[in-house]
C-alpha cells in the first residue's frame, strides 16, 4: 500500500483527488495481475537488506509491480549455490572496516557485488574461508 501510496503522490498533489484515484486504481490492478512478492524469508540479513535496497527505487518511483519484479531480478542473480560469506573470526575493528568499504556494493549493486567486494577484503587481510 505504502508503494503506491508513493508512485501515486505526484497525482495527489499535483493532478487531485480524480487522478490520485485513478492512479491508485491502475496501480491495484496492476499488481492483481502482475508478478507476486517473492518468498525472501530464506536470506541471511545482509542478503536481504541488499535486495531490498538495490530495489527502493522501484519500489517508491514505480509501484509494486515494479518493486516485485526487481525482487525477483536480484533473487534470480544468487544462483543455487550462493552462499555469503562469513565474517566470523573477524574482530570487530576490522569487521567495521570491511562492512563500511563494500557499503556502497550493498546498498547499491546487489547481493553479488557486496559478496565479491567482502571476498576481496577478507583475501587482502589472507583470512579467506
Amino acid at each position: 500500500a505504502s508503494s503506491i501510496e508513493s508512485v501515486c503522490l505526484h497525482d495527489k498533489v499535483m493532478n487531485g483527488p480524480v487522478a490520485y484515484r485513478a492512479c491508485r486504481e491502475r496501480e491495484r490492478s496492476a499488481l492483481q495481475h502482475g508478478p507476486r512478492r517473492p518468498d525472501l524469508s530464506g536470506l541471511d540479513r545482509d542478503t536481504l537488506s541488499s535486495i531490498e535496497s538495490v530495489c527502493l527505487n522501484d519500489k517508491i518511483m514505480n509501484g509494486p509491480v515494479a518493486y516485485n519484479r526487481c525482487l525477483i531480478r536480484q533473487l534470480a542473480t544468487l544462483g543455487p549455490n550462493y552462499r555469503p560469506v562469513s565474517l566470523v573470526g573477524v574482530d570487530r575493528d576490522e569487521r567495521q572496516s570491511i562492512e563500511s568499504v563494500c557499503l556502497n556494493d550493498k546498498i547499491m549493486n546487489g547481493p553479488n557485488a557486496y559478496q565479491a567486494c567482502l571476498k576481496r577484503q577478507l583475501e587482502s587481510l589472507n583470512r579467506v574461508r
